[in-house]
């Protein structure tokens, strides 16, 4: 993949649309259960898997992630524990020594289970000393641990209980001062068996289990071996100490041995999502997908003897998928990111409605040296990523941001996910996303200086039936949940809570599966340029700052406070806009500034009030430019001849923008826009004739 793509993943829990995050149902080892089972897990769910008998050990991990459509995690197994191991003698042998250093011929033939005390009807084991403890062991020199073990048992895996005094096993292990290694032997061969794991036991705190499994291509048969009335067969584990100048001074005493058996089924295999059903037999299944969905993968995934899958599960993907990365022709100095994508085994794939979003960097320092030129987002459809590569403008020096960046040192700001933010925010920002949704709530968003307070008016107005304004209604913003602690007092607010907010979708709540009210507001970016060159001068904090031709410069290439305005509006809309989601309202302030009375009239039905026309001619007149900006109070951050609600209409770039920019904007959004279809207006002729002819500019909700 080229070095200049990024894939990152943002995902949607909308069943309904092509989600890229979410996976199936994961693969099912036999003799294994789930802590959550379903068909459909989200992006980062977090699985666990149990044994079905407590008494049995589960090998090779845990927990499981879903990420990226994938099921991340090693498989694990169950092994289940033989019944009744005996053991014939022990012995201790020094490594290259001959003589044992100790043999235990005493040792009964005793089932482990009996090895517990009785203690109140339940089987516990004896926590003040190993029950049966036949030898000792001063960790001082590498020995041989020899296990004879009588009679006839499958088995390939099994574990020791020890105890240790004066330190653990696993720390000289950790320090790699002990290596650990075991085989299976009788009279006919010899296996390999490999360290698993060390754990602690479950009911005896001063016991480790030390757990190895074995040559998994077949199972091991010990003892009863044709011809031979009373063969013995050894388990050899072998402790090698590190020779070093550090004393060792732990002992180690032997508990007990458990013997297991790893299942020779695979148990049930993965069920990918939009596959359609699966075909099973003891060594294969065979995957299919649904209808509009083709297979990426192996059609046929092997189950081995003794029990594992032996290739990667497929996938199902949608018939008309991007190639990524979204280039076109190779340009050292563009950088693409992805909103959604899919990864089998490595290779990556653009869905559809996936959003690749171009950027420039220098690949080398990862500091943006030059600014795109052209649209600055593509669209899968239909197998394509529409319109073409932008390309990019040199800015090497990158002064514009320097100096804006320098003007704002007042303001207390700083940098968060690249994208340029007040301190004041980010605790809000941090904490919004996982604050506890009202039904009643209403959330109004929007990229800075696009009508957002415009909007708090109408808003406050049509929940209150056109008594209180904004001025009355305690509003919690970006600023207000920090400063005046909303933060910790926004449980206790009353219904109907209005929060106005300028940070992206990704850092709200979900507000796909949450039923509340969202209203979004989109300003065409020209515009918005303009506006929010006013209010940075406005700002007491904001020193000599930049001249306009930098400032456009600096909003072009998504540079100013709370980032670009191209990415803000894609993140909404191609989050919610383009699914009609029925408690998501996109609206224009150009569609305000057309008609005010329809406008509200819509957004009153949207937010479920049953107004009067009376009444919504009445908050119309109440929310005028004219009106709000005779009774605005200017926040105290404001210099004192301040205006905050100046022109309010469609088309006041064209006083201040020359051909050559108006150009830049054109090119820099328009096919941007057209791209996702999102149509926005930059004079006011061009609303009144939308307005006229369809009732609305944005028509999908």
């Amino acid at each position: 993949m080229n070095n200049n793509v990024l894939i990152i993943g943002f995902f949607l829990n909308d069943r309904n649309h092509w989600t890229s995050g979410d996976c199936g149902l994961p693969a099912i080892p036999e003799s294994t259960k789930l802590s959550l089972f379903k068909s459909r897990y989200a992006e980062q769910s977090v699985i666990s898997y149990e044994c079905e008998e407590t008494k049995d050990q589960l090998i090779e991990g845990k927990h499981r992630q879903c990420l990226n459509h994938r099921w991340n995690g090693s498989l694990p197994r169950c092994a289940k524990e033989v019944e009744a191991v005996l053991l014939k003698r022990i012995e201790i042998t020094e490594m290259g020594g001959r003589q044992p250093l100790y043999r235990e011929m005493k040792w009964s033939a005793v089932e482990p289970r009996r090895m517990a005390r009785i203690v109140n009807n339940n089987a516990k084991y004896d926590t003040t000393d190993c029950p049966k403890t036949r030898f000792l062991w001063s960790v001082n020199q590498s020995q041989s641990w020899t296990f004879h073990v009588l009679r006839g048992y499958y088995f390939n895996y099994f574990s020791l209980r020890l105890r240790s005094a004066g330190g653990s096993l696993r720390q000289l292990y950790d320090q790699n001062r002990l290596q650990l290694s075991a085989t299976m032997e009788d009279i006919i061969s010899s296996k390999r068996c490999l360290l698993e794991r060390f754990r602690a036991h479950d009911t005896d705190p001063l016991a480790e289990v030390i757990s190895f499994v074995c040559d998994k291509s077949e199972r091991q048969m010990i003892g009863a071996q044709e011809g031979v009335d009373e063969s013995i067969e050894k388990i050899v584990v072998r402790a090698v100490v590190a020779v070093d100048d550090h004393a060792v001074n732990i002992t180690t005493t032997f508990c007990d041995l458990r013997l297991y058996v790893l299942s020779e089924s695979c148990g049930s295999p993965e069920k990918p999502l939009n596959s359609d059903h699966l075909v099973r037999e003891k060594t294969y299944t065979v995957f299919t997908c649904r209808e509009g969905f083709h297979l990426v993968g192996h059609q046929r995934v092997r189950c081995s003897p003794d029990g594992q899958w032996l290739d990667p599960f497929p996938r199902c993907l949608p018939n008309k998928t991007c190639p990524i990365p979204a280039i076109d022709r190779p340009d050292p100095n563009l950088f693409v990111q992805y909103k959604h994508f899919y990864d089998v085994n490595g290779s990556q794939y653009g869905v559809p409605d996936d959003l690749a979003i171009y950027s420039c960097v220098n690949t080398t320092t990862n500091a943006t040296t030059k600014q795109v030129i052209g649209p600055i987002s593509r669209v899968c459809r239909d197998g394509k990523w529409t319109g073409s590569q932008p390309g990019e403008m040199s800015n090497s020096q990158n002064d514009h941001r320097a100096k804006y960046m320098n003007a704002m040192s007042g303001l207390e700001v700083v940098e968060h996910d690249g994208v340029i933010q007040k301190v004041c925010w980010l605790e809000w920002m941090l904490a919004i996303k996982t604050v506890r949704v009202r039904p009643s709530d209403v959330f109004v968003c929007g990229y800075p200086k696009s009508g957002i307070t415009w909007l708090q008016e109408i808003v406050c107005r049509i929940v209150s039936d056109g008594v209180v304004g904004r001025d009355g209604h305690r509003i919690v913003d970006d600023v207000m949940a920090t400063k005046n602690n909303h933060l910790s007092s926004f449980e206790t607010l009353d219904n109907p809570r209005i929060v106005s907010t300028h940070f992206e979708a990704k850092y709200l709540p979900s507000f796909a599966t949450i039923d509340c009210k969202v209203i979004y507001i989109v300003r065409n970016p020209k515009d918005v340029c303009v506006s929010y060159y006013h209010f940075h001068k406005m700002l007491k904090e904001y020193g000599s700052g930049v001249d306009w031709d930098d400032f456009c410069h600096l909003f072009l290439s998504g540079q100013l406070l709370t980032g670009d305005w191209l990415s803000h509006v894609n993140d909404y809309w191609l989050t919610y806009g383009t699914r009609n989601h029925p408690n998501v309202l996109f609206i224009a302030y150009e569609e305000l500034c057309a008609d005010l009375t329809a406008m509200v009239g819509t957004i009153g039905r949207f937010l479920g009030k049953q107004l009067t026309a009376e009444t919504v001619a009445n908050i119309a007149v109440k929310c005028t430019a004219d009106a709000m900006r005779d009774s605005f109070i200017n926040p105290p951050e404001f210099r004192s001849n301040s205006q905050f609600i100046r022109e309010a209409k469609v088309g006041d770039w064209k006083r201040h923008m020359t051909e050559h920019m108006s150009a830049l904007f054109d090119k820099r959004y328009g096919d941007g826009l057209r791209a996702i279809g999102l149509p926005v207006c930059d004079h006011m002729e061009g609303a009144i004739e939308y307005m006229s002819k369809t009732g609305r500019i944005i028509q999908r909700n």
